[in-house]
């Protein structure tokens, strides 16, 4: 018998959302990470994407229609396994994306896990665009088609075969021997979902 989804659609329309209570987006820092909040008290407490750009191109995001896509995938390292998430935004030119962001996880620790499976039981997943100087510029919903469940059973071998590892130096290996646009160009085919915004 197939679980029961959690219905998370916005009850009322768009979202009027405050960024307050979030936590801080660190200065500097572009890209992606998962985040619990809640949107809607009807709703309750769900798992959203924060997807922070600080350049100038978030504004230009904010006024077009665009479509969102995702690729991830598991890097080897050394120490043990990092997930990575690529979010990324056509059109492809010369084989770069029109936008990428990153989002690294930690397949052994235990919160990782439980917080793929609350994305996966979502029928829907909520996007806080943040731009520079902090500010929420929209908030979009999306159907949630993501099929996480292959990257969940990695996580869910890594929680046993790599319970306790350095995951820091995990990251510092992944991050001086892969380059973004190379695992976006070698992520397997059938590992991305294309969603339309509806805003």
């Amino acid at each position: 018998m197939a679980e029961k989804m959690f219905d998370n659609r916005f009850r009322h329309g768009k979202c009027h959302f405050d960024l307050a209570g979030t936590s801080p987006v660190t200065v500097g820092m572009s890209g992606a990470r998962f985040e619990k909040v809640t949107l809607d008290e009807e709703i309750g407490p769900e798992i959203i994407v924060k997807l922070t750009d600080l350049t100038p191109f978030a504004h230009e995001l904010k006024r077009k229609r665009f479509a969102l896509r995702l690729k991830s995938g598991v890097a080897q390292t050394s120490v043990g396994p990092v997930l990575f998430l690529l979010w990324w935004i056509p059109p492809i030119t010369n084989g770069t994306p029109c936008a990428l962001y990153e989002q690294v996880l930690n397949p052994s620790h235990t919160g990782v896990l439980e917080m793929l499976r609350h994305v996966a039981s979502q029928t829907h997943l909520h996007l806080l665009l943040i731009g520079p100087g902090q500010e929420l510029l929209d908030v979009y919903e999306f159907q949630s088609t993501f099929g996480l469940d292959k990257l969940i059973r990695v996580a869910e071998s890594a929680c046993r075969e790599y319970c306790g590892m350095d995951f820091i130096a995990a990251k510092e290996e992944y991050d001086r021997t892969h380059e973004l646009l190379e695992l976006f160009r070698m992520s397997e085919p059938g590992t991305e979902e294309e969603i339309e915004t509806e805003s």
